[in-house]
Order: C-alpha cells, then sequence, then structure tokens
C-alpha cells in the first residue's frame, strides 16, 4: 500500500498542472482502494470460515470418538446380556432338576387321575384358607343333589386368582359329591345377541356348537331362544347352522 502511495505521488508530481491527468489519477487512486478494502474483507472472511472449517473438524473428530466408545459400550453390554442368558438358562436348568429330585412326577393311570388323597388334601386346605365359608347357593336342584351359586359371590372382576379359586371350589365339592354350577343373573348387554355376526355371543356358540348345539335338540332350541328372544322377526329365527 506504501509502494501504491509512493507510485501516486511521483505521478502526481509528474502530471503537473494537467488537470485532467490528475483527476484520472484520483480516480485511479479511489478504485485502487476499494479494491484494497473488498481484499481485505475478503481475506477476513476466508479467515473466519478457515476457523469454522477447523472447529467442525474438531467436532467431527469428538463425536467420531463417541460413536467409537459408545459402539464398545453396547458391545460389551450386549455380550454381558449373553453372559447372563446363559447363566440364567443354567441355573433354571439346575432349578428343574432340584425339583425333579424333590418333587418328582407321580404317575397316575387315567382311571384313577383324581385319586391322590395327599394331593387333595393339600387342595382342600388351601381353599378353605383362601375361603373359610363357602358362599350360600342360591338354588338347589332336586335332580343330582345340584348346588347353584351366584357367579358374582366368587368372581367379582376378570381376574386370575379368582378363575383360581373357583376352579379349586368346583373340583373339591364336586369330588366330595356336592356338584355345583353357577349362574349370574345380571345381565350384560355387551355380550348379548346383538354382537351375533361376530361379537362373543357368536364367537361363543360356535365354540360350543359340535359338543352341545348339534348333539342335543334340546340345547339348540334353549340356546335358539336364548340369544334371539329379543328380535321381533316376522319370518323364522334363524338358529346357528351345524
Amino acid at each position: 500500500m506504501n509502494r501504491m502511495k509512493e507510485a501516486a505521488a511521483e505521478l502526481e508530481s509528474y502530471l503537473g498542472n494537467d488537470s485532467h491527468g490528475l483527476k484520472l489519477l484520483e480516480r485511479l487512486v479511489r478504485e485502487a482502494n476499494d479494491i484494497r478494502k473488498a481484499f481485505v474483507s475478503s481475506q477476513d472472511a476466508l479467515s473466519r470460515r478457515e476457523e469454522q472449517w477447523k472447529s467442525l473438524l474438531a467436532q467431527r473428530t469428538q463425536l467420531k470418538h463417541k460413536e467409537e466408545e459408545l459402539t464398545e459400550e453396547l458391545r460389551k453390554a450386549n455380550e454381558r446380556i449373553r453372559q447372563l442368558g446363559v447363566m440364567v438358562a443354567d441355573k433354571q436348568k439346575e432349578v428343574n432338576e432340584l425339583e425333579a429330585v424333590l418333587d418328582p412326577p407321580i404317575p397316575v393311570s387315567s382311571e384313577h387321575r383324581l385319586s391322590n388323597r395327599a394331593r387333595f388334601k393339600s387342595l382342600f386346605k388351601a381353599l378353605r384358607k383362601q375361603m373359610p365359608i363357602p358362599p350360600e347357593p342360591s338354588i338347589r336342584a332336586r335332580k343330582h343333589s345340584q348346588y347353584y351359586f351366584e357367579l358374582t359371590d366368587l368372581v367379582t372382576d376378570y381376574k386370575q386368582e379368582q378363575y383360581t379359586l373357583i376352579g379349586m371350589f368346583v373340583v373339591v365339592c364336586c369330588v366330595m359329591r356336592f356338584p355345583v354350577a353357577f349362574v349370574m343373573e345380571e345381565e350384560l348387554d355387551a355380550f348379548g345377541a346383538k354382537e351375533w355376526e361376530g361379537g362373543e355371543s357368536g364367537k361363543f356358540l360356535r365354540w360350543i356348537k359340535t359338543n352341545w348345539i348339534k348333539t342335543n335338540s334340546v340345547w339348540q332350541e334353549m340356546i335358539a331362544e336364548k340369544y334371539f328372544r329379543h328380535l321381533n322377526h316376522k319370518t323364522e329365527i334363524a338358529r346357528p347352522s351345524e
């Protein structure tokens, strides 16, 4: 820049009183100064971009290292999971072997499946513990001395422990020659005949059809009446196909 100023001063001295030449010189100096400023600005912008590029490269390197660390941690975690899976399988095998020794399976012929007195006593004891006093039957049928109970006296919600309890109750009563059955006075519209075309009622009827409806005409009439009595068709009520 200093050399440019010196050259411009020498040229100005040389031109002397040449006004046109001096004007051209002044214009040339302005253009050169503008070019210099633009160059300096470009250099600054280039420097900033180089710094940004260096920063991005540094971040990329850090992220690469972090990715490698996480990949290694994931590999170790998967290996640990595999080892634990092997350990669990081994322990389960030991448990199965110990159970087989402590409580070996007792072969029972098909003719005497419920003749194991020890197991019945254990079942009855467990039932009395959960049900000190059995519910009061709502109906007693004279035929077969069968006792009917309200289902809601034993099952108040769809829970596994209640299913287990009612199953224990049925088995004990039947083995002791007191057959039981269950009724539910409360009707659930959600499971009514309105769902015959594919709902729960339809699924249930198809489920029992083979051994209940098809082989017993009385059951067929009763079920048809129960599930279709609310319909007021003028034509004959269609029954489930056999």
